[in-house]
């Protein structure tokens, strides 16, 4: 009997997860898909400058699972703004901006990355490809300002 419950709340719990999941699923394959990229690349570079450590290889790899953790932050924020929806206003609000737009710009900031490991290694690359790049990047800060968020330091960090 306990296993059927277990196993009732499991599915439930899976049965939500994929239901906000297949919103955002697609683009968060593409993350994960730049990202592998970016590290690679980001090795490529770090090779062909003879900079190649295995120290920066694993804080590469710890700031890619960071950003999964930016991920859920965005994508549990659209939980509790519809959950509060729903509990105090009695409407259902089914939002999931936040984790989207978070997946978004962390995209555009891999594909930036890309960009600039390419050109470490003396690869071309399109201005006109870069440029676009930073003008998404620049257009989606605009839509949902970052300058609120300050590290403990006190500055925003940016990659630039």
């Amino acid at each position: 009997m306990k296993e059927d419950t277990v196993k009732m709340f499991l599915a439930a719990g899976a049965a939500a997860v994929w239901s906000y999941a297949r919103t955002i699923f697609w683009p968060l394959v593409i993350l994960i898909a730049v990202m592998t990229i970016d590290y690679i690349s980001g090795v490529a570079a770090a090779w062909v400058r003879g900079e190649l450590s295995s120290r920066t290889g694993i804080i590469g790899i710890v700031k890619k699972l960071s950003y999964l953790a930016l991920v859920v932050v965005g994508c549990s924020i659209d939980y509790l703004v519809s959950m509060l929806g729903t509990q105090l206003g009695g409407t259902e609000i089914s939002i999931r901006a936040i984790g989207l737009v978070v997946v978004c710009w962390l995209i555009i900031n891999e594909l930036i990355s890309i960009l600039e490991n390419v050109a470490r290694q003396g690869g071309p690359v399109p201005p006109f490809l870069a440029s676009l790049l930073r003008h998404l990047r620049e257009t989606t800060e605009k839509q949902i300002p970052v300058s609120d968020l300050d590290t403990p330091e006190g500055k925003h960090e940016r990659r630039e």
